[in-house]
């Protein structure tokens, strides 16, 4: 489903240190004043500056996906509709073997992109996996303003006879401050947006941590969505309806569309029905090009949890399809 968009969510995320990150640079610097331990950095048209990569980012919000689909989910049998496959298990480990080790087991012939997606779990329809490119896109979170990083001492203690084993190291640590960032979701489905949103919860609930030294207290941030776009390329309004260029009435424009709403995705397994209702404070309008656009900001922020309350809503309704028919 990568052909074509047919949807696309656009969250705008701003993040700030609760308390001591740590996302460690991939090489120690050669500069002899720099701490052995430095936080990964980057340049830009300002200079140079820390950040917190994407793919930081992205491995944290799929760990915890696959937490929580696992819990509610569990072990679905073979054939059955799973939601999280275990990713790093090979075929002779059962039935709940990683989706790329199954698919590899098909003939290139029958690699097809609706075969793929569907049989894919639900996870990996989100995140992707070795025959399925992700759907999900999350940028580098870029500072905004200043930045507090302290530089921090610590040794490593042997496990058995309790004595220093390394050390004492010098380290960065980002205290304050605030990141932008920005998560695309295409070709999305409501209950792929409920799961998201559970997960950023929790991230700014401090139930997940960013980072380096987790199990000592690093890593947690506080997460606000800004705004949220929903797109529909493609797309216009006619009569206050949402309508394809083909003359195809997709539903009233004050309703947020899953993909299998849209012609030509029968094929993919997407859920239908598929709509949430947009809070009457979203803003529904053509952008000039070609392209429907719904926008939604925090202010008042029970406009955008009624909207993320509704998509948790088919999160929750396609469990119980995939826990029932397991």
């Amino acid at each position: 489903m990568h052909r074509r968009v047919v949807n696309e969510a656009v969250l705008a995320l701003t993040l700030w240190p609760e308390g001591p990150v740590l996302i460690k640079a991939a090489e120690a610097g050669t500069d002899p004043t720099r701490p052995d331990v430095e936080f990964v950095r980057t340049r830009g048209t300002g200079g140079e500056s820390v950040y917190l990569p994407g793919s930081s980012l992205k491995g944290v919000l799929r760990a915890h996906s696959e937490r929580l689909a696992r819990t509610l989910g569990g072990e679905a049998p073979d054939g059955a509709p799973r939601l999280s496959c275990n990713p790093l298990s090979s075929a002779a480990e059962g039935p709940n073997y990683a989706c790329s080790a199954r698919l590899r087991r098909l003939a290139p012939r029958e690699l097809t992109g609706e075969r793929v997606y569907r049989q894919s779990c639900f996870i990996c329809q989100l995140f992707g996996n070795q025959a399925l490119a992700s759907h999900l896109r999350v940028a580098d979170a870029r500072p905004v303003g200043a930045v507090e990083v302290e530089q921090r001492a610590s040794i490593a203690i042997d496990r058995i006879y309790g004595s220093a084993a390394l050390g004492p190291f010098t380290y960065e640590a980002v205290t304050g401050g605030r990141f932008q960032t920005q998560i695309t979701v295409r070709n999305f489905s409501l209950a792929q947006l409920g799961l998201l949103a559970l997960v950023l919860r929790d991230l700014g609930e401090g139930r997940l941590f960013l980072g380096f030294g987790k199990s000592r207290g690093f890593g947690q941030v506080g997460v606000a969505v800004q705004r949220v776009v929903f797109r529909y390329p493609g797309c216009t309004l006619r009569g206050g309806a949402l309508a394809s260029r083909a003359g195809a009435t997709i539903g009233p424009a004050n309703q947020v569309y899953g993909a299998g709403m849209f012609p030509g995705t029968g094929g993919y397994g997407f859920p239908t029905p598929d709509t949430a209702p947009l809070p009457p404070e979203a803003a529904v309008a053509e952008d000039g090009w070609g392209t429907v656009e719904a926008r939604l900001d925090a202010d008042p922020p029970a406009a955008l949890t009624a909207l993320w309350q509704a998509c948790v809503g088919r999160w929750t309704d396609w469990v119980q399809a995939c826990v029932e028919g397991g």
